[in-house]
């Protein structure tokens, strides 16, 4: 009797599966990435970061922080951040 996981169809799904979730992984993390080093700018920036902003840019979409980043120069008060994070 031939079993499921030895049939070529089977091992083909399952490859793709792990591909697919490894390059999600690795797109999440560069995401996460992105969010800590800018936390840490903005930190630094402002010396006071409150934490509900903290929680707003873990909840921003990528390009939200692409564009933070790269405005952070024009950004004068945490309150600022406001007009990214609606």
């Amino acid at each position: 009797m031939i079993r499921i996981e030895d049939s070529v169809i089977y091992q083909d799904v399952i490859e793709k599966g792990m591909k697919k979730g490894i390059e999600k992984g690795m797109e999440k993390g560069k995401s996460q990435g992105k969010i800590e080093i800018l936390m840490r700018q903005l930190k630094k920036k402002f010396k006071i970061f409150p934490s509900s902003y903290e929680a707003k840019l873990f909840g921003a979409k990528e390009e939200t922080i692409d564009k933070i980043a790269e405005d952070i120069f024009d950004i004068a008060e945490v309150k600022d951040l406001d007009k990214y994070l609606q």
